[in-house]
């Protein structure tokens, strides 16, 4: 059995058949239950985080992940997961595969959240959680292998991960914290409605902004397909969502 496993590793998940995709997907679903369970233990002791509703999202987050490990076929025939121009996975197979991700995230977030700020924290970080992920989905033709290529040569284009992480700190940041005002306001534990759907409507256009890189793109000085470029354009996204941050405090 280890060694059937070790073949199939080595194959590569693009050149699985289906019953070797069955085998991977199992595996990993496996895999991912351990380091998870050392995970949980860690937010136990360290963080107090309960350690039943840890392993519950540890379990789904694997069940996610195998599936779509396991779906490879469909998946490609409908997102291209395999790319056509270059070696490997394409990048919107990248923004698929972040959905298992959003969810581990949105889902220790909203536990870290209601364990030291309550429910009402819980509800709005875990929802900000998915913003990146969805908007990435959405645009999935931006998001994609078409922005690996400039004037004929290879970059690295709008590489998913590096936008996910700015996604991050706007979810964690300005979005996070505006939602969480207006679950305040709908739950009546504050009256400031009309300033906090502004300050929603802020960050969700500060998002919209960001993960417009095509549209962006075209205004800024700089080329964002290239590594420097993108490199430059995550500085000034970090930037402006400190910006929105303080404005949507002060205002």
């Amino acid at each position: 059995m280890l060694t059937e496993l070790n073949i199939i590793k080595s194959k590569g998940w693009i050149n699985l058949t289906k019953d070797e995709l069955k085998i991977y997907s199992a595996y990993l679903f496996f895999y991912t239950e351990i380091l998870g369970l050392f995970l949980c233990l860690i937010l136990y002791f360290f963080l107090h985080i309960n350690f039943i509703l840890s392993v519950l999202g540890m379990i789904i987050f694997g069940g996610i992940f195998s599936i779509l490990i396991y779906n490879r076929d469909f998946l490609d025939e409908k997102y291209n997961m395999i790319s056509n121009n270059f070696q490997g996975m394409s990048y919107q197979s990248v923004v698929i595969m972040l959905f298992p991700l959003t969810f581990l995230m949105s889902w220790f977030m909203a536990l870290l959240a209601f364990t030291f700020e309550g429910l009402d924290s819980a509800i709005a970080f875990g929802l900000a959680m998915y913003f990146p992920f969805l908007f990435m989905f959405l645009r999935l033709n931006v998001f994609s292998d078409e922005s690996r290529l400039l004037s004929g040569e290879q970059v690295i284009g709008y590489h998913p991960v590096f936008f996910y992480i700015i996604g991050f700190m706007l979810s964690r940041g300005p979005l996070g914290i505006s939602l969480l005002w207006i679950i305040k306001d709908i739950m009546g534990y504050s009256n400031s409605f009309n300033h906090d759907i502004i300050a929603l409507l802020i960050s969700l256009l500060c998002g919209c902004l960001i993960f417009s890189p095509d549209i962006m793109n075209k205004i800024l000085p700089f080329e964002i397909k290239t590594f420097k470029g993108l490199l430059k354009y995550c500085l000034l996204s970090a930037i402006l969502i400190s910006v929105v941050l303080i404005t949507i405090n002060c205002f």
